[in-house]
């Protein structure tokens, strides 16, 4: 069994579970989430607060975050979902990981350019300041520059 924390999370305001409850998997974890939320949301509207920008946000026993239930989807006519299947999460993270990935080569592509920029106006700026002034890409000196 794995413990669970449940965090509830309100627009102005975290409750963070120092406690936790076991649980034999996420699936369970997630089912129990949504059936407080639907108790949490009847005091809340008892009260005359508007539940729908609650969530709770569910972390295993390393405190890492496995699944936030916006109450919104919770009081959504149509029943309770349950949570999406591991291999879309796998997915979209591979997704990420490739993007991350793309964004980091750009980046590194991006910075030799700069570098290259930058050396070659270092180059330009000696030139100028040995007195022979600027010179043209064939290597010739610029009219009115000498």
């Amino acid at each position: 069994m794995t413990v669970f924390y449940f965090d509830l999370v309100r627009p102005t305001e975290r409750e963070p579970d120092d406690v936790g409850v076991q649980f034999d998997d996420v699936d369970q974890a997630y089912l129990e989430a949504c059936r407080a939320a639907i108790e949490i949301s009847k005091d809340a509207l008892l009260q005359r607060q508007d539940p729908n920008g609650y969530r709770f946000e569910v972390f295993d026993e390393d405190r890492r975050l496995v699944c936030e239930i916006p109450f919104s989807e919770v009081l959504r006519p149509g029943g309770l979902s349950s949570p999406p299947p591991l291999e879309d999460l796998f997915e979209r993270v591979q997704r990420n990981i490739d993007r991350g990935q793309a964004l980091k080569a750009d980046l590194a592509a991006g910075f030799d350019q700069a570098r290259q920029s930058l050396s070659g106006m270092r180059a330009l700026m000696r030139r100028g300041e040995s007195g022979h002034g600027p010179r043209s890409p064939s290597g010739e000196g610029v009219e009115g520059a000498d």
